[in-house]
């Protein structure tokens, strides 16, 4: 399919020019967005909220503004950047194909030699997730970057985001049509004149148009044939949000805490007026001296005779206040008012009403956690303070699960569309082809919650008395988080919980498990010698390390035997190491 320039040209005219369907909610969606992740001032926001306030206190609002809702939007980016951490992430290489040069394979690079980020993992972990949690409505294209290259060199094809203000119209397998965000200018009458560039992608052509006259005319330039067969873009999307006929709309995954944070924004907003207002002193004083400028009058006459207003007293009458200066008090005239004692004060402000909208604020950036199960993230729990940060690890896990599948998908078909411009010349089979392409596995289990949020649990478990084999799993689960950087000495403390067949009980239930008969010597031994029998294993046994946790458990009970034919028979006092 071509795209001449009479096809394009509705789209490029200045007046109500044609756009794709739902251009104007995914726009005004990524700038709502917006507000939160880049810190960006949400003026439509509050002139909806306050649309009868004077330019001056809109003013004010504006230059005090502060991005207070984009801490909590990039925690919620930077842990979900977690899940490349994950235990089960994990690239598979694909097929080497003769065809291709060596050194030249898709695997290498896609992860080794990929333009600016060195990676697709890195850029998908950066420039992709950031603008995939913020707009639905972009579009990413995988085009190369070195069109002028030499016969023996392989384009290099990159992926640009394209967001939604700049989308002009997407058609799944047909084209692709958006403005260039670049500063370009064509000459008219003897002067250079800003214009508008836009690109345009379809199965076989890469098209550029420029502007060329301030009434809208375009010309057409074809950049690159490339004959792929194959539209190499894709839309970012999420959650399916509608269906109309052909036309799929989106909303982001984290759209859902999007009402809470445009409340949590405009009462920070509030606030600030309500601190001037109410926070900082008002001195009041009784005011006996008229000024000696205008005489009390509050206007003195102007060169031409016209009267102004005081430039010494500022039109009020009386003399200027210094708060810093002693206060003088006139003699008092016969008939007039003895001035009060003291004559200056302070007005006395209610500052409930900040407290008030203080909570409301924090309780909106914690419901906003809340609607995508991120709440752990939270400054502090705003329901009771001092009780530990619930999690609900199964919703959280979906959410997570989620979005790791859209960035393995954004992954796939970003290399898919590498491969496709850089080895299309090669006559590789459809067989090799699809055999050479990385796999990214998907991964299920995730490392999002803090350290903190995890001891919460564990001692949640610990005092609700749940199944000790529950509070056992608990506690490897926070080792391999906590010695993640350091896996030799993790999995040593794993190990050794592992090896603890007591691990997870509390002394109470150790000890009327031991008066019951149902913990037996062997095992109380083990459970109290455990560090000094591991460590006394690992001096002993070279493999350790490679051994099963069956062979291990045999080492220890062999250790606790020796102990027990050199000691007196346990009672049931407690032992310690």
């Amino acid at each position: 399919m071509e795209l001449t320039v009479g096809f394009i040209e509705p789209y490029l005219r200045l007046n109500n020019p044609k756009r794709r369907e739902g251009y104007k909610e995914y726009n005004d969606a990524y700038e709502q967005h917006e507000w939160h992740f880049d810190g960006t001032y949400p003026e439509k926001l509050i002139e909806r909220k306050r649309p009868s306030e004077d330019e001056e206190i809109k003013q004010y609002r504006r230059v005090s503004f502060q991005p207070m809702t984009k801490p909590t939007a990039t925690k919620v980016l930077t842990s979900l950047q977690k899940i490349r951490k994950s235990p089960d992430w994990n690239i598979t290489k694909g097929k080497e194909v003769s065809l291709i040069a060596t050194g030249e394979d898709i695997y290498k690079y896609i992860y080794y030699n990929y333009p600016v980020f060195g990676s697709v993992e890195r850029w998908a972990f950066n420039a992709f997730l950031r603008n995939y949690l913020m707009d639905a409505g972009a579009i990413c294209v995988t085009v190369p970057i070195n069109f002028a290259k030499a016969d023996n060199e392989y384009l290099q094809p990159y992926a640009q985001i394209i967001n939604s203000e700049y989308v002009i119209d997407f058609k799944k397998d047909q084209y692709f049509i958006w403005f260039g965000d670049e500063n370009y200018y064509f000459r008219e009458s003897k002067n250079d004149v800003k214009g508008f560039v836009a690109y345009a992608l379809t199965k076989t052509h890469y098209y550029r148009y420029k502007q060329t006259t301030s009434d809208g005319k375009f010309s057409v330039e074809i950049l690159y044939q490339h004959n792929l067969n194959a539209l190499t873009c894709f839309e970012i999307g999420s959650v399916v949000k509608d269906i109309d006929g052909e036309n799929i709309f989106y909303e982001t995954r984290v759209s859902g805490m999007i009402p809470a944070l445009n409340e949590a924004i405009s009462l920070y907003s509030d606030i600030q007026a309500e601190v001037v207002q109410h926070i900082h002193s008002t001195m009041y004083t009784y005011q006996s001296q008229d000024c000696t400028v205008c005489r009390g009058v509050g206007q003195v006459p102007n060169e031409e005779g016209a009267a102004i207003s005081c430039p010494v007293c500022l039109g009020k009458g009386s003399f200027p206040f210094n708060p810093y200066d002693h206060v003088v008090i006139r003699p008092q005239n016969i008939g007039d008012a003895a001035p009060p004692t003291p004559p200056v004060g302070y007005i006395q402000k209610d500052t409930e009403i900040i407290k008030i909208l203080d909570e409301r604020y924090k309780q909106q950036l914690y419901d906003g956690l809340s609607a995508i199960n991120m709440e752990f993230l939270a400054e502090r729990p705003l329901n009771q303070s001092g009780t530990a940060k619930q999690v609900d690890a199964e919703e959280l896990n979906n959410f997570v699960y989620s979005v790791g599948e859209d960035l393995v998908h954004a992954i796939s078909m970003t290399t898919f569309h590498s491969a496709l411009w850089r080895y299309n010349e090669l006559n590789i089979t459809n067989d090799d082809f699809m055999a050479m392409l990385p796999i990214v596995n998907i991964p299920t289990h995730f490392d999002i919650v803090s350290d903190a949020v995890m001891l919460d649990e564990i001692s949640r478990m610990s005092t609700s008395k749940v199944d000790p084999t529950l509070i056992k799993a608990a506690n490897i689960a926070y080792a391999r988080k906590k010695f993640s950087s350091s896996p030799e000495v993790g999995e040593q403390v794993i190990s050794r919980m592992e090896l603890d067949p007591l691990s997870g009980m509390g002394e109470d239930q150790i000890l009327m498990g031991k008066q019951d008969g149902y913990i037996s010597d062997t095992d109380l031994v083990i459970h109290y010698n455990v560090n000094q029998f591991t460590d006394r294993a690992i001096e002993e046994n070279k493999n350790w390390i490679d051994l099963t946790k069956k062979d291990k458990k045999v080492i220890l009970l062999k250790y606790a035997n020796e102990f027990l034919a050199n000691k007196p028979k346990l009672d049931n006092a407690v032992m310690v190491n």
